[in-house]
């Protein structure tokens, strides 16, 4: 009973379990901004703690290190770059927006809108196995279904590396567009992306029939 009461007792009116959360999401901004300012290697815990204005306990309070830090703010801004795709080919698909075009299109919008989140989408975390692979999933998962169009053949039946090397063709594209400070406009970048979606489903559509490539 007395470990349930101080468990659960208040401190300025909130909870020891909504403080931790509100430290975490403290941290997590801070990570956010340092990730997708300066280079992966030089955020440390000293500089997010730093950032966040707690001290290195609470870091570790919610996070085993940067790499941990780095995947959970990697995972929350693919979701939402996802769920902003997933809108659009419902979008698409009730004849409201163009293809692949369109998804390209709002695509581009999303990473200009926001170019801290998307230094962090575009970042390969150097050194790090297990965050690398993951960034890679995501990756994969995004930017197939950016190439992709309904009712062709499934990328998995593309050799790796052709659905890899088209994958990061437009990671590359989208790196160097927020490196140029999005000088060129997003009708541009997606009129240049729309070769790779071109080729990408060209060449699946010949995996699919059974038609060697030259």
């Amino acid at each position: 009973m007395i470990s349930e009461m101080i468990s659960t007792r208040l401190y300025s009116g909130r909870t020891p379990q909504a403080r931790q959360s509100e430290r975490r999401e403290r941290l997590w901004k801070a990570g956010r901004r340092l990730f997708g300012t300066i280079d992966y290697q030089r955020v440390t815990v000293l500089s997010i703690c730093k950032e966040a204005g707690l001290t290195q306990r609470y870091f570790y309070e919610s996070y085993t290190n940067t790499e941990s830090l780095f995947d959970e703010v990697h995972c929350r801004i693919s979701d939402r770059i996802a769920s902003m795709i997933a809108i659009t080919e419902i979008a698409r698909q009730a004849g409201a927006a163009e293809g692949r075009r369109g998804l390209l299109a709002a695509y581009f919008t999303e990473i200009r809108r926001d170019p801290v989140a998307a230094r962090v989408f575009l970042a390969e975390p150097a050194g790090d196995a297990f965050a690398t692979h993951q960034v890679r999933l995501r990756w994969q998962q995004i930017f197939g279904s950016l190439l992709m169009s309904s009712g062709s053949a499934p990328a998995s039946e593309l050799p790796a590396f052709v659905r890899n090397g088209l994958i990061g063709a437009l990671r590359g594209i989208s790196a160097a567009w927020l490196e140029e400070g999005f000088a060129t406009s997003i009708d541009g970048v997606t009129e240049e992306s729309l070769v790779f979606a071109e080729l990408f489903n060209h060449r699946r559509c010949m995996t699919a029939s059974g038609i060697p490539a030259n």
